[in-house]
């Protein structure tokens, strides 16, 4: 079973930085750090705190257009790292591609 959970309002819900106002980036100690290179696309460097009370367990990332092409999370002594290999834009995907897969049933929450 797959649960359909809402995720507007939260900007870590969809990592939609672009929704990210001033106050938002002073209470998540959000920074731009210039610029990085992944996998051919020159993003924006970022760092910000997940947690205001925390702000030594951070997400440190770079991103292009919303699309997250590196991060780099460190919260309660784990560490998680996620770098993309190969970005392609404007890239026709087939419509069979969204669907839900056989013996899953969505949830709405």
């Amino acid at each position: 079973v797959a649960k359909k959970i809402k995720t507007s309002g939260n900007p870590f819900g969809s990592m939609d930085l672009s929704t990210f106002t001033d106050e938002l980036k002073k209470r998540y100690d959000y920074k731009e750090l210039g610029t990085e290179n992944v996998a051919g696309v020159e993003g924006t460097k970022f760092s910000m705190a997940m947690d205001k009370t925390k702000l030594n367990d951070r997400i440190l990332g770079v991103i292009y257009k919303n699309i997250m092409l590196k991060s780099s999370m460190k919260m309660s002594g784990f560490e998680i790292n996620l770098v993309a290999s190969k970005f392609d834009q404007n890239v026709e995907i087939p419509a069979d591609k969204f669907g839900i897969p056989a013996g899953y049933t969505v949830q709405e929450k």
